[in-house]
């Protein structure tokens, strides 16, 4: 997956080099009209051939009619499964929840109309990228403009309507038609952002109800929209109400939710249905698959452990500690087991090829397991950290080795099991409900051995 030659674009004419369109398209891409930083996603051209540097999946189109290219990038499969992956993708997109910081981790081209594999839709992207940046306008303050009101009131407000008053029946005295400017959240842009909210919260029911649960993220986009409709009204919108705002007079943040919301009321540029044999329209999208695979394989273990009742074990995932005396530096392991208060397990999720020795990711897990044996002092002399990832390797399933151990620096007192789990790449070759029931498997399976 960290390289993808020339045979996997589709170019009309070679007129510009990979090089050259990439640097353009980067180029064209205005902060104003794109959602995270395209540069930041370490895609580029070397030596003619196409380098993914930031282990990202996603569809990307640029280029012009007489230079034109579409890149697919996704993991290396076989040439007649490589549709299943998109199939699968929105299951794995389904469990996102993570959005502090989203920016960081995937790039969105609004602007952008493709075409997308069948099977494949980025609804949940949407939301959650909806749900991220309504949160920091909320938090910021919700735009609060004056609106030219006429009504009639009880108490004199403005100027009086004096041609509405003659209109009227100007006998009665006990109500005075009024012209006036109010400053209120209840204007063109907050009535887009609210309406987009009660779309979302229509059309993702069906993950909640496919996922036997209320997802975080539903949850946030839930309490948003309830936060919101005390002050706007819920009025219907569509693409053109965007493209009639004038963005020059507001903030940045609002200018990226606008852009969102403008994809999320284009009926025609996005579906909603996941019809495993049909395609389906969507934008430039590049995401990062460590943080994809992370989520969703959380969700997983969290799903298992209630399937099967499995009352004895706790899940804890990201959770906040730290080694050092002032707090100052934080870790947050992705997924910590415990059974009778004590840690059993550490798990690191990477989607990575486990063949791949690298230093840096069996540093997180030793600090993880540093970080819960501090917390013991006699209870505890052992725990298990495991760094789980893809592998090449032809045989289905998990499979669990003893990498390394740390304990001569504990005087043989305490000791740090180091194991990898390889999952076989071979399991995304298959149609998507089967990845997730095998999947589901191999993880039972590894709960019920610790």
């Amino acid at each position: 997956m960290k390289t993808i030659t020339l045979a996997e674009w589709e170019t009309s004419q070679k007129n510009e080099t990979i090089s050259e369109l990439l640097e353009k398209y980067g180029a064209e891409i205005s902060k104003s009209k794109s959602i995270g930083d395209f540069k930041n996603r370490n895609i580029f051209s070397r030596d003619q051939c196409l380098v993914n540097k930031g282990n990202n999946v996603g569809i990307i189109e640029f280029g012009t009619n007489q230079a034109r290219c579409r890149l697919e990038l996704r993991p290396k499969l076989k040439i007649d499964q490589k549709g299943n992956f998109w199939r699968f993708l929105p299951k794995m997109l389904d469990s996102l929840c993570n959005f502090e910081k989203f920016e960081d981790h995937l790039f969105l081209d609004p602007e952008k109309t493709i075409i997308l594999p069948a099977g494949c839709n980025i609804v949940p992207l949407l939301t959650l990228s909806f749900v991220s940046l309504c949160d920091k306008v909320i938090r910021k303050g919700m735009l609060r403009k004056y609106i030219n009101k006429r009504e009639e009131l009880t108490k004199i407000k403005g100027k009086i309507d004096f041609s509405m008053f003659v209109k009227g029946q100007s006998y009665n005295k006990n109500k005075i038609p009024c012209s006036y400017y109010d400053l209120t959240f209840n204007n063109h842009e907050n009535q887009i952002v609210l309406w987009c909210a009660h779309k979302l919260l229509r059309e993702t029911r069906k993950i909640a109800t496919k996922n036997k649960g209320e997802i975080s993220i539903i949850k946030k986009l839930r309490e948003q929209y309830v936060l919101m409709q005390e002050e706007i009204s819920l009025v219907p919108k569509n693409k053109l109400d965007v493209d009639s705002l004038n963005l020059s007079a507001i903030s940045q943040n609002y200018i990226e939710l606008m852009n969102v919301c403008k994809t999320i009321l284009s009926e025609s540029l996005f579906s909603f249905n996941e019809n495993e044999h049909k395609e389906s329209k969507g934008i430039n999208f590049v995401i990062d698959m460590d943080w994809i695979f992370e989520q969703y394989m959380t969700n997983l273990f969290f799903e298992v452990v209630e399937d099967e009742d499995m009352v004895k074990l706790v899940l804890n995932s990201q959770l906040k500690q730290t080694l050092c005396d002032n707090n100052k530096i934080k870790i947050k392991p992705d997924l910590i087991i415990s059974r009778n208060n004590k840690v059993i397990a550490v798990i690191d999720f990477k989607w990575k090829q486990s063949e791949q020795n690298n230093n840096a990711d069996f540093y997180q897990i030793i600090c993880y397991g540093l970080a819960e044996l501090s917390k013991y002092e006699h209870e505890v002399d052992k725990i298990n950290t495991y760094l789980f990832a893809v592998s090449d390797q032809k045989e289905q399933g998990l499979s669990v080795n003893n990498f390394d151990r740390i304990s001569k620096v504990f005087s043989q007192k305490k000791e740090i099991n180091i194991k990898k789990i390889a999952l076989s790449s071979n399991m995304l070759n298959e149609d998507p409900e089967v990845i997730e029931r095998n999947l589901k498997i191999e993880v039972k399976h590894f709960l019920k051995s610790l």
